[in-house]
């Protein structure tokens, strides 16, 4: 029994959030191992500089699939999934990396991630309306953050969270499924990223993005539609 073993260890270890491995499993494959080289780890984050450099390692997944919480953790932090959306985990799990003050990190692979290859999550992503709901979820990660006591000391790191997820994830995203979004729908994610981060161009965090950098450089100059159409053919 899984649930009671993950159980049972996050009692053992006092953790807020408890996350496992996984398996995809298709009709097709079968189980295939996630490709995760995990290392299992206790993360106890005690100050500011310790947050930060936990933020940055993405150590934890923004799924929740695969993870354990802890219901006092959830009371305090309010989090809820976005509704009417699909990718409406990110809403639910990464406020909780604020408010969780120890992390354990198993390599045990628990959970099996069903994937259906002609469900939603492998088709509906080629069409505006619903890859824009990736950008609406990450947007509302952003305006969450910016209600909570930490938005100001950790602006760099909420800001590297969206500059990666807003706009240069769901662009990425539509690539890999092979579905050009129109200059359109790309300007208008642009307009919320300059209306949202006025310094966008500019990260702490930038040696880390340096594929995120090179498309904010370029809405920096002036993202025309011929520009648009050389950006998406080398993404």
């Amino acid at each position: 029994n899984f649930l009671l073993e993950t159980y049972e260890k996050a009692k053992e270890s006092d953790a807020d959030i408890i996350q496992f491995e996984y398996f995809y499993y298709t009709d097709r494959l079968g189980a295939v191992d996630s490709g995760r080289n995990i290392t299992p780890e206790v993360i106890e984050i005690s100050s500011v500089s310790d947050r930060k450099k936990f933020l940055i390692s993405e150590k934890v997944t923004y799924g929740c699939w695969n993870k354990l919480y802890r219901h006092t953790l959830l009371k305090e932090a309010h989090t809820a999934y976005a509704e009417h959306v699909i990718y409406e985990e990110p809403l639910f799990v990464y406020p909780l990396l604020y408010f969780a003050d120890k992390i354990v990190i198993l390599n045990d692979a628990y959970y099996y991630y069903r994937q259906n290859d002609s469900g939603t999550m492998r088709n509906d992503m080629r069409q505006e309306e619903t890859l824009k709901m990736h950008a609406d979820v990450q947007l509302a990660v952003w305006n969450f953050m910016k209600k909570t006591p930490f938005f100001k000391e950790y602006y760099d790191e909420i800001k590297l969270y969206f500059l990666h997820t807003y706009l240069y994830e769901t662009l990425y995203f539509a690539k890999l499924r092979d579905f050009k979004p129109s200059y359109s729908f790309y300007k208008e994610l642009e307009k919320t990223v300059i209306t949202e981060v006025p310094d966008y161009d500019e990260s702490t965090y930038s040696a880390l993005i340096p594929k995120q950098m090179e498309l904010y450089r370029m809405i920096g100059e002036g993202m025309t539609e011929v520009k648009f159409k050389e950006y998406w053919e080398r993404l």
